[in-house]
């Protein structure tokens, strides 16, 4: 397979991107970053999957029967002695939108350095960087192409399910497992799902599934820190072409397969489209602050009536949704409207931990998509304490415009504090970047360039590194300094944002005793394994395949 790197340097480090194509379209990125000082590698295969409506916790499932032929046929715990002999770390993560493979290894020697000092000779021995390779390409060959049996896949089964529980203790409302993921991310999602879902989903789904999501065309990104003295050609060789021919392998394979109707629906029309919210989310409704959404909305969903469930008081707050541009990445406005996020995140802390001592913290998450364009979407998150009610929330929330802005003489100190603080960390974080030799060290600012959005370009993303290289005798680019400076990043357009996210702001009620009115409590749906056993007893029966008794046996009669 051809690679057409893009490369660059900046602060030490080597930068090579390439776009993976097929028939013009992109369809994924392979991003490596090396240096002279790094002696470790770090492997990060991401596939796209979206745990969405009907496959909701499916991949998470998928990510876990993967593991059933590691090494030597042996799945990860018996595995685990001889993976560490390699100097291996393997792992996996599933988010709502994809798998993440990770592999490191802590060690990496070039047996061409050195070559009369015998100690170091002796440990490069176990720490060849072509053997490296040949293993990660080897494991992931084995956790891609590798049939899944029924008997692991149950077991698997068993395992999730026994962790969604114990992630979710209580949870029979599925506040947690499906009302959150629904206020954060805009759509039937959940990364966990539910334990019906994955008890009841059939065999045939799990090799079908594996060959849909681990193959060439849902790759989403291979990111990849080694040594420089691994050269691209050696790292094409040793581990990108075994394997891109282990997902070209599953994509032929995946065309071949015949399964059922329901499980084709589920991969192909679930888990296999990329994630966005839905029209109708406020994600997508407010985005870039326009005045076509409502504004000042509070949600107050009602749950069901369920045995044995944990009290929850939580409060979600959703910021208006903003665009993401790789080459307006330092641009004055945007970064006005991050530290007005910021800002008003410690003002949040502030006064639910000293005014309105009703939470512990208030914590923050982002979610991103592509959608012709790419966005981002940020929410406050605050855990309530014990004896707070809906109604203490509210009425504290009203205060909390007048709390922040009443004051004009505090508001603008503590406004010009906040800008001061966010611009001195900015350069810290890039004086210490700027400082390290190793090729894993990271900034905000890199990690946004490098994977913030899996559509923009090679060339697009070099193009950017670029504009980041200081001239000769200085530490600092024009651009970081032209964009981070108090004159440009005023008070004024702060204030601007300040206002816009807290009018613009919708409040998630997410209490427990919110629940519908009439209505008895339920317990999970048992019979639904029982009807399912008795429906396919039938089919064996009428089709002939099993005979319910012998020739010489009394016939079978319906009690």
């Amino acid at each position: 397979m051809k690679f057409n790197w893009v490369e660059t340097e900046l602060t030490g480090k080597e930068f090579a991107i390439a776009d993976i194509t097929n028939n013009g379209n992109k369809e994924g990125q392979v991003i490596v970053i090396r240096s002279a000082k790094e002696d470790s590698i770090q492997v990060n295969v991401r596939h796209h999957v979206y745990s969405y409506n009907k496959a909701v916790g499916l991949p998470h499932l998928l990510e876990h029967c993967i593991f059933g032929t590691v090494w030597n046929g042996k799945p990860m715990f018996e595995a685990m002695s001889e993976l560490a002999n390699m100097g291996i770390d393997l792992n996996a993560g599933t988010s709502i939108k994809d798998i993440c493979v990770q592999m490191d290894v802590s060690k990496c020697m070039d047996e061409n350095k050195y070559k009369n000092d015998a100690v170091y000779q002796k440990m490069a021995e176990s720490s060849r960087y072509t053997d490296i390779f040949n293993n990660l390409a080897q494991i992931c060959k084995n956790l891609y192409v590798n049939k899944i049996s029924e008997e692991y896949f149950n077991k698997e089964k068993s395992i999730v399910s026994s962790e969604l529980e114990q992630r979710h203790p209580g949870d029979k409302q599925n506040i947690k497992k499906f009302t959150v993921p629904l206020c954060l991310y805009g759509d039937k999602v959940s990364a966990i799902g539910s334990r019906w879902n994955i008890l009841n989903i059939p065999y045939e789904f799990i090799n079908y599934a594996r060959t849909r999501v681990f193959s060439k065309e849902n790759l989403k990104t291979i990111e990849i820190i080694m040594p420089n003295f691994v050269s691209l050609e050696d790292l094409e060789n040793l581990f990108l072409n075994p394997l891109f021919d282990a997902l070209e392998s599953n994509s032929k394979e995946s065309r071949t397969m015949t399964v059922s109707k329901e499980v084709k629906e589920i991969v192909d029309e679930n888990m296999m489209i990329r994630y966005a919210p839905s029209s109708k989310s406020f994600q997508m409704e407010s985005i870039g602050f326009n005045n076509h959404f409502k504004r000042g909305q509070v949600f107050t969903p009602k749950f069901k009536k369920a045995f044995n469930t944990v009290p929850v008081r939580g409060v979600i707050i959703n910021v208006p949704t903003t665009k993401y541009d790789i080459n307006s990445i330092l641009n004055v406005d945007d970064i006005a409207c991050q530290l007005a996020i910021n800002f008003i995140n410690n003002e949040l802390n502030r006064f639910y931990r000293e005014k309105y001592p009703y939470s512990y913290g208030v914590s923050m998450m982002t979610t991103a998509w592509r959608h012709k364009k790419n966005y981002g979407a940020r929410s406050f998150i605050l855990e309530l304490n014990d004896g707070v009610s809906q109604e203490d929330f509210l009425n504290s929330i009203k205060e909390f415009n007048d709390h922040v802005t009443g004051d004009a003489g505090s508001y603008n100190k503590r406004l010009t504090e906040a800008r001061r603080i966010h611009i001195e960390n900015f350069k810290k974080q890039w004086h210490s970047y700027c400082m390290s030799e190793f090729a894993g060290m990271r900034t905000d600012l890199i990690v946004q360039i490098l994977f913030g959005s899996y559509a923009d370009s090679a060339e697009e993303k070099i193009a950017v590194l670029n504009s980041l290289k200081a001239e000769d005798g200085m530490l600092f680019p024009k651009v970081i300094t032209d964009s981070y400076n108090e004159s440009k990043v005023t008070l004024a357009l702060i204030d601007e944002y300040v206002k816009k996210i807290i009018d613009g702001w919708k409040i998630n009620m997410l209490f427990s005793e919110n629940v519908i009115e009439d209505e008895e409590p339920k317990k999970e749906p048992k019979k639904e394994f029982k009807k399912e056993f008795k429906k396919e007893f039938k089919k064996d029966f009428k089709s002939g395949d099993k005979k319910p008794y012998k020739k010489n046996d009394k016939p079978y009669k319906k009690k």
